[in-house]
């Protein structure tokens, strides 16, 4: 994981942080939270972004941890929360 100030940002907030793992290039998690908030802490709101290129048709498909964009997941590990 890493922490960036990248595009992954739904919303653009100002004071928070972000956490991104995208150690598998087709799909990437990613999280953010208010500045100091921790990993543990169910504060975060997580997405999952997921790549699929077919021929030159490319589809980007977004889901909600929890199927929502509440900030109540914890970012401990992006990959084992439920997305729909």
């Amino acid at each position: 994981m890493r922490i960036t100030g990248s595009s992954y940002i739904p919303e653009m907030v100002a004071n928070v942080q972000v956490i991104v793992d995208d150690t598998d290039v087709t799909t990437v998690y990613a999280a953010v939270a208010p500045i100091g908030t921790a990993l543990s802490s169910a504060a975060w709101m997580a997405w999952k972004k997921v790549i699929t290129v077919i021929g030159t048709t490319t589809t980007i498909v977004i889901t909600w941890a929890d199927g929502d964009s509440s900030y109540d997941n914890v970012a401990t590990d992006l990959t084992a929360l439920t997305y729909n």
